[in-house]
C-alpha cells in the first residue's frame, strides 16, 4: 500500500484477526463487529448464569435503545451513559 495504511478497518472479534491488523496495518483503527460483539456479550452472559430478563435488559442498554451505549458519540458521551 505503498506505506500507507486504511484509516479503519471493522471486522468480527476473533483474536487472529485482530493480531494480524495490528502487525500488518499498525497505525490504524481496529472496530469489531456490533453483531458479534453482541453475540460474544450474550454468550458470556449465558455462560455466567445470568437470568434472561436481566440479560435482555443489558442487551437493549448497550445496543438498541435510542441513547444506548453503543451510539455514543464519544467517550464522555459513553462514560456518561454508562454511570
Amino acid at each position: 500500500m505503498n506505506g500507507q495504511y486504511p484509516l479503519i478497518i471493522g471486522s468480527d472479534t476473533t483474536s487472529e484477526i485482530t493480531k494480524a491488523v495490528s502487525k500488518v496495518f499498525p497505525p490504524t483503527t481496529h472496530l469489531f463487529c456490533t453483531r458479534h460483539v453482541r453475540q460474544n456479550i450474550e454468550r458470556q452472559l449465558t455462560k455466567t448464569r445470568v437470568h434472561q430478563d436481566d440479560r435482555q435488559k443489558l442487551l437493549e442498554a448497550v445496543f438498541d435503545v435510542p441513547d444506548s451505549l453503543i451510539k455514543s458519540d464519544s467517550t464522555e458521551e459513553f462514560e456518561d451513559r454508562l454511570a
